[in-house]
């Protein structure tokens, strides 16, 4: 009789243990993986009126803004505190019967009155099988609220170098709309002396026209991306938004693909997938434990009216039941149900293991290409555009060149430049990715 009691109290005082541990990363959760509640609450007067925020921002500025009231992270954080709550719930005994009872015949003497109080206690496994299992949904849940924490940032990243190379090719653009209006003004006057052809100066206002269109398509590109910002920012859809400063990430900092891989194996979808095969085998155990009785203990008191003096009339009595599992059919289909399950996510594991490593090198190689042609430009080919744009320039000047090879020469300086900020945007975009496929950072050994 006393055992099971025992274990209850252990279980119970575990159970608080455990509340508390969780209540605690709570207080004190990162930022960056985690928003922290009572941030929030400090920060809340702040955030809540966005009329009182700066247009310009930093991409850390946004990064936090998005951590602290993106809709999808603070419904992963309460998803994910709700869980919490039903630990308490799981180990806990049922409440107690009280059951009275009053007994009385008609012209008969005495009355009867009786008092009975009973307590179920599961047999010793139940509830600490159920406590571990909703500590590894708990464990599901804050992994769940990091990967939306961590899938939201890495769409604000994408977005904002994306946003990044629109402003570049914007201002690339009207800067070589400009040159191209001095070439055309030149060529004009040229044009009346004869030096210039009308079918030169048809191309390059052709080609002005063109500028003109791409600007007016990237004005609307820039919007797009504006509006998916605010969006993750939870801001209205209208509002203006300004870059304050950016870097992209260095050409250095991709690790080596098998350190890449070995940190993928650690990201928080593996982790859920360890964890729900552990929870897998609580409910194996738990169901395994349905074929015991649970027991019932109780207190009882009686009270017959006295017939004589000397007569007793309190009776106490101490109660003991169990109930008899007598159906094992339901029982053996929870068992076979939990060793399927545990079967199919062990299987579930190694696909997403298979299938990440695939996502792995896909994205590694457009990085390491992205990498490249970075370098290819930078180093060689945006070097000699420009040579090619100033030696035609001064060609035409002196009357040894035509006007025709300065609008090639400037459509090629054009194009590299606009190649070489795509590059770099796509080489963002890709390291941010393969942050996302390990799990939120890079591993920082063995960089190449």
């Amino acid at each position: 009789m006393k055992i099971p009691i025992l274990l209850v109290v252990v279980f119970w005082i575990a159970g608080c243990a455990y509340y508390q541990e969780q209540e605690e990363y709570l207080q004190h959760a990162p930022v960056r993986g985690i928003a922290k509640e009572n941030e929030q609450a400090k920060d809340k007067s702040f955030l809540a009126k966005e009329d009182v925020l700066p247009v310009s921002f930093a991409l850390q500025q946004l990064a936090k803004i998005v951590v602290e009231k993106n809709p999808a992270i603070q419904a992963a954080y309460y998803n994910w505190k709700k869980t919490i709550e039903k630990y308490p719930q799981e180990i806990s005994l049922p409440d107690p019967k009280l059951l009275y009872q009053y007994t009385f015949e008609k012209n008969m003497s005495p009355e009867e009155h009786k008092l009975e109080i009973m307590q179920e206690i599961p047999f010793p496994g139940k509830l600490y099988f159920k406590g571990k299992i909703a500590q590894n949904e708990t464990q599901m849940a804050r992994l769940a609220y990091e990967i939306v924490i961590r899938d939201t940032l890495a769409r604000l990243q994408k977005s904002f170098y994306e946003l990044v190379y629109l402003d570049s090719a914007i201002e690339i653009t009207q800067k070589n709309q400009k040159l191209l209006e001095h070439f055309i003004k030149v060529a004009t006057v040229d044009y009346g002396k004869q030096k210039a052809t009308l079918s030169d100066l048809m191309r390059a206002q052709s080609q002005l026209a063109q500028m003109t269109y791409d600007l007016i398509r990237l004005q609307e590109l820039k919007q797009t991306e504006i509006g998916e910002i605010n969006s993750l920012c939870n801001f209205s859809e209208k509002r203006p938004l300004v870059l304050a400063e950016f870097h992209f990430p260095s050409l250095l900092a991709i690790p080596d693909f098998d350190s890449l891989y070995e940190q993928a194996l650690k990201r928080q979808e593996i982790t859920i997938a360890q964890v729900e095969w552990v929870r897998s085998q609580n409910k194996l155990s738990l169901a395994k434990n349905q074929y015991f009785p649970d027991f019932s203990i109780g207190l009882g008191w009686e009270n017959k009216g006295a017939m004589e003096k000397n007569e007793r009339e309190d009776m106490f009595m101490l109660m003991f039941g169990i109930n008899l599992p007598l159906w094992t059919s339901p029982k053996n289909a929870q068992v076979r149900e939990s060793l399927s399950e545990s079967q199919s996510v062990a299987y579930l594991k190694k696909d997403m293991e298979n299938s990440l490593a695939a996502m792995l090198k896909r994205v590694y190689y457009k990085a390491q290409n992205s990498k490249r042609l970075i370098e290819l430009y930078e180093k060689s080919l945006l070097p000699q555009a420009q040579h090619s744009m100033n030696i035609a320039e001064n060609w035409y000047r002196d009357g040894q060149g035509t006007f025709l090879g300065i609008l090639e020469a400037q459509s090629l300086y054009l194009n590299f430049s606009l190649a070489l900020v795509r590059a770099k945007t796509d080489f963002s975009q890709n390291f941010v990715e393969l942050e996302r496929l390990c799990g939120g950072n890079l591993p920082e050994n063995r960089r190449q």
